[in-house]
């Protein structure tokens, strides 16, 4: 599910040392006539790793929500009301 956002991350990671490398040994000349690209690349990066997170991130709360609206239909067909506190706990009064 994840792992376009790794692929991502790891080219938006090595997008950023290799800009940054070239940057320390060019310093007075980098980027130049490259800024609009280098510019473009990293906005490019950054809105793709993100709209993986978010993707991701709304999957895994649907996948949770359907478990749990299983879970209760399972419980209501079988007329199990099975506390979940842990042995020996109270409610507050």
């Amino acid at each position: 599910m994840f792992t376009p956002y790794y692929i991502l991350a790891v080219g938006f990671g090595l997008f950023a040392v290799v800009v940054s490398v070239i940057g320390m040994k060019r310093p007075n000349d980098f980027p130049g006539k490259f800024t609009p690209l280098v510019v473009m690349l990293g906005i490019a990066f950054g809105i793709a790793t993100f709209a993986f997170v978010w993707r991701g991130g709304e999957a895994e709360v649907d996948r949770r929500a359907k478990e749990d609206a299983e879970k209760a239909q399972k419980e209501a067909e079988t007329g199990s009301t099975k506390s979940t506190l842990p042995e020996g706990a109270k409610l507050p009064s």
